[in-house]
């Protein structure tokens, strides 16, 4: 469950960085899309590694991978400053906070058991029906709501912010002067691109 979690939680976080190098790429600042495919390249090197620690890959791959990764430290340290391996750390334990899922399904099951045990031991049919019928029901509630939360938190926390860059304008649909807004923010946009468009002399 531990690993499925994680590869949940890896697959999760780079389509995050995989979605966040083509707003990069749209946005013109190709220095950031390097900084996020080599943050891509590296965390399945780590991952790679892990596995073959573990024992699931040759062990002959070892060496490879360490060589490759640390030729790539100097290109990520170029490419993204020094805040750039701190950067690598954060969407590693972005991964890793994906465990919570796990802990989660494992509450549910322990906790059902629990009452199960309790019900049990009450030796009365009518109150061990209450008894585990009432810690069923916390079990319900905490898996319903504790699910919800933590799946928005690994949404917003961990998957928004690899592409998503917070801006704009402040939103007042009842203001005399919106409609004003609009049409100097369209005037404004129209023209830069009529710039974008024009032919150099």
């Amino acid at each position: 469950m531990l690993y499925f979690a994680m590869a949940v939680g890896l697959a999760h976080v780079t389509l995050g960085l995989a979605m966040g190098i083509v707003s990069a790429l749209r946005k013109h600042t190709k220095k950031e899309a390097l900084v996020k495919l080599l943050n891509i390249v590296f965390i399945f090197l780590i991952v790679a590694l892990i596995i073959t620690f573990i024992g699931f890959f040759p062990e002959l791959l070892t060496r490879p991978l360490i060589i490759l990764i640390l030729i790539l430290c100097p290109l990520l340290l170029f490419s993204g400053g020094l805040l750039a391996p701190l950067e690598l750390l954060k969407n590693i334990g972005n991964i890793i906070s994906y465990a919570r899922i796990m802990a989660i399904g494992l509450t549910s099951v322990l906790l059902a058991n629990v009452a199960n045990q309790l019900s049990g031991l009450t030796g009365d049919i009518i109150l061990g029906l209450i008894v585990g019928g009432i810690i069923h029901l916390l079990g319900i509630i905490i898996g319903v709501f504790s699910s919800s939360i933590h799946s928005l938190r690994l949404h917003y926390v961990e998957f928004f912010d690899k592409f998503i860059d917070l801006g704009g304008r402040q939103y007042r649909p009842f203001s005399s002067n919106q409609k004003k807004e609009e049409k100097a923010d369209v005037s404004q946009a129209e023209s830069e691109q009529q710039e974008q468009h024009a032919p150099s002399r």
